[in-house]
């Protein structure tokens, strides 16, 4: 499993540069021999990319882009900046994170369908009907942006990042309260120094008071249907004069049988979105 080709295709100025003073693209074309396991990784890893211009000292590797054109083939691009000033100043790349909720706290507010109230309680009338329209409630979900100069950025990575749930602790919230809205990156230069301005924006939920931090995001439905399971048989649910229920039963979670008391209604947790380790990605 290896990239057994690596040659140079073309070169030129890019038709919109990246970096304001000017920049220029080089790209190669890669074939592999072991298609069913090489993957635009395997070629990001092995491919000898220039950190420098071959004809051009002050120009310098900011950012690279893999893309399969057939199972062996894969066309690799790498974009340089031109550094015009000479001043090599202090490395942005050094610098810390810097994590700001602007403008002190920042919350992103949305009104989403609930299903309980504050205490946890099923929202059923008074004969245990769900009610339609479900009820809704207004979400404040506090916003972290992490900023932070990074020397080159990965697309794979950020359509992972984007969207999904922290499935560890992160920056000292419980594994499934965060997760990444948003993460975008800008390119930027100072003397010789070119880079990117990285900002990754997290949301912080707090779950619903009957929803352990884990399963925070989760889609949830209660457990009712026009079935039970009566003597380990699933049978068609029945009213008081034995006719087929026209409306669901409340099911209890792990025996499928009828639950009559409302405030008992129990639920069906499902993920809505990616969960991943953000630890493994370069946001602080």
């Amino acid at each position: 499993m290896s990239v057994v080709d690596f040659v140079p295709t073309w070169s030129g100025q890019s038709a919109s540069a990246e970096i304001s003073t000017g920049g220029s693209v080089l790209a190669w074309t890669v074939t592999v021999d072991d298609p069913a396991n090489d993957n635009a990784e395997t070629v990001k890893h092995e491919v000898p990319i220039p950190a420098v211009h071959p004809s051009n000292p002050l120009s310098f590797l900011t950012s690279m882009r893999v893309r399969r054109t057939s199972p062996i083939y894969f066309e690799v691009e790498g974009n340089y900046g031109i550094d015009l000033t000479g001043d090599k100043g202090e490395d942005p790349i050094n610098r810390p994170v810097v994590v700001t909720l602007p403008p002190s706290v920042s919350f992103s507010s949305s009104e989403e369908p609930v299903d309980t109230d504050a205490a946890g309680v099923a929202l059923r009338n008074i004969n245990g009907e769900g009610f339609d329209p479900p009820p809704t409630q207004e979400f404040n979900d506090l916003i972290l942006n992490f900023e932070k100069n990074v020397a080159t950025i990965d697309y794979t990575e950020f359509s992972e990042l984007k969207s999904a749930v922290c499935n560890t602790g992160f920056y000292g919230f419980a594994a499934g309260k965060p997760r990444c809205i948003d993460i975008n990156a800008k390119p930027a230069q100072e003397g010789e120094f070119i880079f990117y301005k990285q900002t990754a924006v997290i949301a912080i939920r707090e779950p619903l008071a009957d929803t352990p931090a884990a399963k925070t995001w989760w889609r949830r439905l209660i457990h009712e249907g026009f079935y039970e399971k009566i003597g380990g048989k699933i049978v068609r649910a029945l009213d008081e004069e034995g006719e087929p229920m026209t409306k669901p039963v409340l099911l209890d979670a792990t025996s499928g049988a009828r639950i009559t008391d409302p405030a008992l209604a129990q639920w069906h947790y499902s993920r809505k979105y990616r969960e991943i380790d953000f630890d493994a990605y370069n946001l602080i």
